[in-house]
């Protein structure tokens, strides 16, 4: 086993090589270059063009155009994908020069390359393009490689129909000299491939050991125990680090140094699941009875529970899911493997058989839709939730990772045992877990310290959730007395350097954003 650790490591610090090796490694290539759109080799005589790209642009994204006077005058255009680090906005900047709104082919390219990393054919939505670009940043050769295609692509919308830029006469000279940096980025590619495929053969020599291990050292039962250390060095043993994109190895870094180490329950956000056909796993040494009426239970996402061989085996599926429905995209493999973590929120959203992620909401009447016979509450660190930017907006779904642990759950109702529910489901239901939770707390902390505690868990709950659903949260009580924000300044300033926090209002009040924009700022 001694030998089997030092080949992890080794796996490890190689991957790491491959996985955020930065623009400037790659010669002649570079994401600047990539976004500059070149100006018409014709002289610029035309109108000025500036309403009609403002009008278009901004149908399409939250497009800033920022004058710059350095632009060198072979380049009518730079964009620029940003975060803005207030407002946690996306936005796209455009910098132009003097003469770039006469360039009527420039113009047209412009909008042409927007549109193109806009709307794809599964993902109408501007997020997979920030995690690619994101990708491109950390020199990510296939994502690199994928904007260079993009840019000249015919309108992804309409593929048959040939526009005015593809008709311009600069046109094909435009696509001979950014296709100059496709064989730079192919060998790369190439490079990649051969290294990864020699790291997941040592990685699979190791978890192969690891499938077989005796019970008590599978996941499902380090889980019950509540061990969260054990659970992250094993999920990590098994992620498939070598074939990751930069984006997907952030989530999954800061996913299990938070599972790991989450922040108290005091912290934490409170979210609803409704769990018809889900599998009740009770926590170590109770029966399911026992953990059903103590709310000491855990859940495992499709991707451990439909699935066969011993519980560290079904950890594999990290890695097949990649070539199955829930990790593919209708643009192809290399696409899907530049945003990756976009592909699996999409295809969650429309079919989470085999999806790595477990469903919450914040309120419960949702949560009761999916859940006619159980529903479970959950005490979760709010680092843990990753808001699903790409499913239903009026579900108001957040995902977290492969499992819960037995410490998460607030509460567990199986109305089948409470059958005069049917006279006033939501606030009994409602009633039902607020007890619950108070109860929780009160082992927790004790009686005394148990209002104020309960009070600012709803106050961070409704905060929190209040971003992407705008709606009346049923089941997290509105107290607008409750200030909770100096707590969290204190709790999230003392973590260690670099460690990922949540959103915080300026008196340190708890708000949502997505993975992306909590990405860019970390």
């Amino acid at each position: 086993m001694k030998n089997l650790i030092i080949l992890f490591s080794l796996i490890l610090s190689a991957c790491s090589g491959i996985n955020f090796r930065e623009p400037a490694q790659i010669k002649n290539s570079s994401l600047d270059e990539i976004f500059t759109i070149r100006s018409s080799k014709v002289p610029v005589d035309g109108p000025d063009l500036f309403t009609m790209a403002d009008e278009s642009l901004k149908i399409m994204v939250d497009a800033e155009f920022i004058e710059d006077l350095s632009l060198p005058l072979e380049k009518a255009f730079r964009i620029e994908l940003v975060v803005d680090p207030v407002t946690y906005r996306l936005n796209q900047k455009i910098y132009y020069g003097p003469h770039s709104f006469h360039d009527k082919e420039a113009v047209e390219g412009l909008k042409n390359f927007t549109r193109n990393i806009t709307y794809s054919k599964g993902m109408n939505a501007i997020f997979p393009y920030y995690e690619m670009y994101y990708n491109a940043l950390r020199g990510h050769a296939l994502s690199l490689k994928n904007f260079i295609l993009l840019k000249n692509a015919p309108d992804i919308n309409f593929p048959n129909r040939v526009n005015f830029f593809m008709e311009s006469p600069g046109y094909a000279d435009r696509v001979v000299e950014d296709n100059k940096m496709l064989p730079a980025l192919e060998a790369q590619i190439k490079e990649e491939n051969a290294k990864q495929k020699s790291l997941t053969a040592s990685r699979k020599t190791l978890i192969a050991e690891l499938d077989k291990l005796p019970d008590d050292q599978q996941l499902k039962s380090i889980i019950a125990r509540g061990d969260r250390k054990e659970a992250a060095e094993l999920i990590k043993k098994y992620l498939p680090w070598e074939q990751m994109a930069p984006f997907e190895t952030k989530y999954w870094n800061t996913y299990l140094d938070v599972m790991e180490n989450p922040a108290p329950l005091e912290e934490r956000v409170l979210v609803y699941r409704g769990a018809d056909g889900d599998f009740i796993h009770s926590a170590e040494g109770l029966s399911k009875e026992a953990a059903v009426k103590d709310g000491r239970a855990f859940y495992m996402s499709t991707l451990m529970t439909k699935n066969q061989g011993s519980w560290n085996r079904r950890l594999r599926s990290l890695e097949t899911m990649y070539t199955k429905a829930i990790g593919e995209v209708a643009e192809g493999k290399d696409f899907a493997t530049a945003v990756r973590m976009s592909a699996l929120f999409t295809n969650h959203a429309g079919d989470p058989l085999g999806s790595p992620f477990l469903s919450f909401t914040p309120n419960v009447k949702i949560a009761m839709n999916f859940g006619r016979q159980t529903i479970a509450s959950f005490l979760i660190d709010p680092r843990l939730l990753s808001y699903n930017y790409l499913g239903i907006s009026e579900e108001a779904e957040f995902l977290m990772a492969l499992t819960t642990f037995p410490d998460d759950m607030a509460g567990l109702l199986v109305y089948n045992d409470h059958h005069h529910t049917q006279y006033d489901p939501i606030n009994f239901t409602k009633n039902f877990f607020n007890d619950k939770l108070t109860a929780k707390i009160e082992v927790q902390y004790g009686k005394e310290a148990a209002p104020d505690i309960v009070n600012k868990i709803n106050k961070n709950s409704y905060n929190f959730f209040l971003n992407q659903y705008k709606p009346k949260i049923e089941g997290v009580a509105y107290l607008p007395e409750v200030i909770p924000g100096p707590s969290n300044l204190k709790y999230y300033n003392n973590l260690k350097e670099g460690a990922l926090k949540p959103l915080l209002g300026p008196t340190g009040n708890l708000n949502c954003a997505t993975m992306v924009q909590l990405f860019w700022k970390h």
